[in-house]
């Protein structure tokens, strides 16, 4: 999957997509999580092949544009999932044609597809796994249009061709004035805009981000920052939001997204787990043993420890077994902040 910043990809509260290394991770990546774009992307001639993992997503552009698009041969979007309410600006593509392929029952709804080169293109490949919905798509461009699919099979009449139409095959509506808005019937004016003298475009929206929320601080230990565990749970039952070790100088971002209230926030020593025998520990790792005595033990020396553990109570400078050294550290007081109140990350 695509690593995003902001959401957590679930219906109500969408991964972000805000730049385009974001557009391009998302779409070579298809699984079942929603995404949505923030703005307008100018991907500068990246270079988009086929998303083919065999999986879906589901993607609002929120009426934002993606331009100068490179998709060399096929452009692929495979999958159970949709797109919708977004323009795609293909600025180069081989000669051979541009596919933009539909899997599995895909939906295309509220899209526009605009080719900035001429060449013969489709716009979709219909295979027996399924055949795409089109609503609403409105395809424009230079490019002269040889099919809506290549195996045909399928209906193509929420198509909209403003563009040049291969003579040999009629599919979707092919618009005679694609300046005049009441050729496209049934595009929603809430949706796009519908100017006299100008093909329909859609009109951007603003979502509502309220609900993408962090917390920013920074952990400190006797007024000097530190690096600590950091954890936000919920005020009532304590349920985990989210967790991070604070960077090298105590500064942290704890994404807390979908929370708007009141939370905990705390920051502690990470423990660890007690120390096993015959075991690898790497550089890193911390330990403590089976009984408590105020310190946790931070590997220094990776390697693996004696068949027989070593006899407590350890010392709290350093601790060896078989070839691997531990630091010991001293447990610092855990600190609780509340409630707190997250800030927006974005608007």
């Amino acid at each position: 999957m695509a690593t995003l910043a902001i959401g957590n990809g679930s219906q109500i509260n969408p991964f972000l997509i805000q730049t385009p290394e974001d557009f391009e991770a998302v779409w070579h990546h298809s699984e079942n999580y929603y995404y949505e774009l923030t703005t307008d992307l100018d991907m500068d001639g990246r270079y988009l092949s086929q998303n083919d993992n065999g999986g879906s997503f589901h993607l609002d552009g929120k009426g934002h544009k993606v331009i100068n698009m490179n998709c060399g041969n096929y452009w692929h979007f495979w999958g159970s999932g949709d797109i919708r309410n977004i323009e795609f600006y293909i600025a180069s593509g081989l000669t051979t044609g541009l596919h933009q392929t539909c899997y599995n029952g895909a939906v295309l709804q509220d899209v526009r597809v605009h080719w900035q080169h001429s060449s013969e293109v489709y716009l979709s490949r219909d295979w027996p796994q399924g055949q795409p919905f089109y609503q609403n798509v409105v395809l424009s461009g230079l490019a002269t249009l040889k099919h809506i699919a290549n195996q045909g099979g399928f209906d193509a009449s929420g198509c909209y061709v403003a563009m040049n139409r291969d003579p040999n095959n009629n599919d979707g509506v092919l618009i005679s004035n694609i300046y005049d808005p009441a050729e496209y019937v049934n595009l929603d004016p809430a949706l796009w805009n519908l100017t006299q003298g100008s093909v329909p475009s859609l009109i951007p929206k603003t979502g509502d981000y309220s609900r993408y929320t962090h917390v920013l601080g920074t952990t400190l230990v006797d007024g000097s920052p530190v690096p600590r565990t950091v954890r936000a749970v919920t005020m009532q039952r304590h349920e985990l939001i989210a967790q991070l070790d604070s960077a090298g100088d105590g500064s942290f971002e704890l994404v807390t997204s979908p929370y708007t209230d009141g939370i905990l926030v705390y920051a502690f020593d990470a423990y660890g787990s007690v120390l096993k025998a015959d075991t690898a520990y790497s550089i890193g790792a911390i330990t403590h043993p089976q009984t408590p005595n105020s310190y946790r033990y931070i590997c220094i020396q990776a390697g693996t420890t004696d068949a027989t553990l070593p006899t407590e109570p350890w010392p709290t400078d350093q601790l060896a077994s078989g070839t691997t050294i531990f630091e010991a550290h001293k447990l610092r007081q855990p600190m609780l902040h509340g409630p707190v109140t997250p800030k927006r990350i974005l608007g």
